[in-house]
């Protein structure tokens, strides 16, 4: 089964504009990890993720968006066949200021304790 892209010229309101040009995996990858980690601004994910990209997350563990991140998903270039992992140990916290692309392949990990603090452009 083909993985569609969701295309300009789909009425997009400014409310799902995130969605353009993203695989409809994509999109509900990204919207279930933005749900899961309270990563919304304005009605709109700050987690784009490829299908399979994942957070692990200790309950103790905070992920702090402040702006987009992006998993095994470079915006404008091709899908990646590779996930991005991100890691997150026992009250360990990543901070995400600006932007910020995690590429495919990529394994990130803050370990217990631990604060990565992301200040993008």
């Amino acid at each position: 089964m083909p993985d569609l892209r969701i295309p300009a010229a789909f009425g997009l309101s400014s409310r799902t504009r995130w969605l353009q040009g993203l695989t409809v995996r994509e999109a509900v990858r990204s919207a279930v990890l933005s749900a899961r980690h309270h990563a919304w601004h304005e009605g709109r994910p700050l987690i784009v993720a490829s299908p399979g990209s994942a957070i692990e997350c200790h309950p103790t563990a905070k992920l702090d968006s402040g702006g987009p991140l992006s998993l095994g998903h470079w915006p404008t270039g091709p899908p990646s066949a590779l996930p991005a992992l991100v890691q997150l140990g026992a009250d360990s916290v990543l901070k995400v200021r600006g932007w910020a692309v995690f590429a495919g392949g990529s394994v990130v990990v803050v370990g217990p304790g631990a604060v990565l603090d992301l200040a993008g452009c």
